[in-house]
């Protein structure tokens, strides 16, 4: 082969790349809306980079950064080692080894792809943020035309394409039947077409909420810093005004306190971004190891009993309580990945609904605090593993270019009130979203890096 027949070649390989990897950014900020198909999202990021490092870099040694933080990467790795042992004694061992699985894919492609994102060319990062940053403006304007008009394009869509109707109390769909309306069963609803009624439930809508808001910062950076700047400076002003608008217009108080309490922490870094790292740290160190006692304060506290206090906030209160005294009995190596599912079912039997409660005593699907459930099923080891990892996270955040640290800090701060207050943790397109706000990250970095910093 010639000379200039392998240049073309390289060439060649070159513009696929940039071009899948530019695709495949525009999706990832359009598929917000469908948290749950986002799952596959980190892997195929992992799938661009692999074929970035061996097929145009012809190098795949080039993936392994030379100054890692060895004790950092041995937190990760140990507490996956750690989840393979402690799904042995899981109540659902196959479904326990399956999670462990996806967390070891997770944590093995986050820093690939941050390694591939970090010896892109200049022109390959522009491409591709702008890209990036189109897929997020549509994908705004949908959400702000979703919550102006009670949802009409997921109402169409639901309504003439049946297969595609969710379930888990997504939606209700409805025929008129003798005058009346009558409300279908999921096992049913997916087998009629047009004359029917669906309504979407606000609160069905809280994944979107929390996947939108964990990419949101990185997103920010890249519009503001964006190489057109009056242009940027416009397209910031409408993505911040987007995420507000549809995140107080729902239902998720979780997202709404993220909001605001990553802003208040984006605007401080500005100003002290040392001093927010420390107060982030002490506070990580804070949850991490007095998850129990401070989530069983509150119903100490009768707060669970306070009728000011929102109904779905006095249920997270029992359940934290219930789930902490549980975890006492099993306080070192905890009941095993995943069980407060099963377990739940178990005490379905014999729970009772106390005086003043809005539920009964109960675990629920998870304990909707991530702390909490670290605590319960994977014990003083895993949670001490999980304080690790939030370590070195935030000395990691430390290390990235100064423009970058705010976002980074906003972002950080709001995946820790999203599994402080909202979800469970393993929820696979939860992880997937942790996963693909780190990557995120570290794109922003590189692009600051190579576009934004002075020659």
């Amino acid at each position: 082969m010639s000379t200039s027949d392998i240049a073309e070649r390289s060439s060649r390989m070159k513009t696929w790349h940039m071009a899948l990897q530019s695709g495949a950014m525009l999706l990832l900020y359009i598929v917000p809306q469908m948290p749950r198909q986002n799952v596959w999202f980190p892997f195929i990021l992992g799938l661009i980079s692999l074929f970035f490092f061996l097929c145009v870099e012809r190098n795949i040694r080039a993936s392994v950064k030379e100054r890692e933080e060895r004790w950092f990467t041995a937190a990760l790795l140990g507490f996956c080692g750690y989840l393979f042992v402690n799904a042995l004694w899981a109540r659902a061992p196959e479904v326990a080894l399956g999670k462990a699985v996806f967390v070891l894919c997770l944590v093995l492609l986050t820093p690939f792809v941050a390694r591939a994102f970090a010896l892109q060319s200049r022109e390959t990062l522009v491409r591709t943020a702008l890209l990036a940053l189109v897929g997020a403006l549509i994908s705004s304007i949908v959400t702000c035309i979703e919550f102006s008009t009670d949802h009409i394009i997921g109402r169409t869509l639901y309504t003439y394409v049946p297969g595609i109707r969710p379930g888990d109390k997504t939606l209700t769909v409805s025929v008129m039947e003798n005058g009346k309306l009558v409300e279908l069963p999921e096992a049913e609803f997916r087998k009629y077409q047009g004359n029917v009624i669906v309504d979407i439930a606000s609160a069905a809508l809280n994944r979107i909420h929390s996947f939108r808001l964990l990419l949101l910062w990185p997103i920010l950076f890249l519009a503001i810093h964006y190489v057109r700047p009056k242009a940027g400076a416009a397209l910031a002003a409408f993505l911040a005004f987007a995420a507000v608008y549809s995140i107080f217009a729902g239902e998720s108080q979780t997202a709404q306190a993220a909001l605001v309490l990553s802003a208040l922490v984006f605007f401080v870094a500005q100003l002290w971004a040392n001093a927010v790292h420390w107060f982030l740290l002490g506070a990580w160190c804070i949850a991490a190891t007095l998850a129990i006692p401070l989530a069983m304060a509150p119903y100490a506290l009768d707060l669970h009993k306070a009728e000011w206090i929102s109904p779905s906030f006095r249920d997270r209160m029992i359940i934290w309580e219930f789930t902490g005294t549980q975890a006492m009995k099993s306080p070192i190596l905890g009941i095993g990945i995943r069980s407060t599912r099963v377990l739940n079912k178990e005490f379905k039997k014999t729970q009772k609904k106390m005086p003043g409660h809005v539920t009964p005593m109960r675990l629920g699907l998870h304990s909707h605090n991530n702390f909490v459930q670290a605590w319960f099923e994977l014990g003083a080891i895993g949670a001490l593993l999980i304080l690790a990892i939030g370590i070195g996270l935030l000395q990691t955040i430390k290390q990235l270019l100064p423009p970058v640290r705010p976002y980074a800090y906003a972002t950080f701060v709001t995946a820790c009130i999203i599994a402080a207050f909202g979800w469970g943790l393993w929820q696979t397109w939860l992880l997937s979203g942790y996963a693909l706000a780190t990557m995120m990250v570290a794109f922003i970095n590189s692009y600051a890096r190579k576009v934004t910093a002075p020659s």
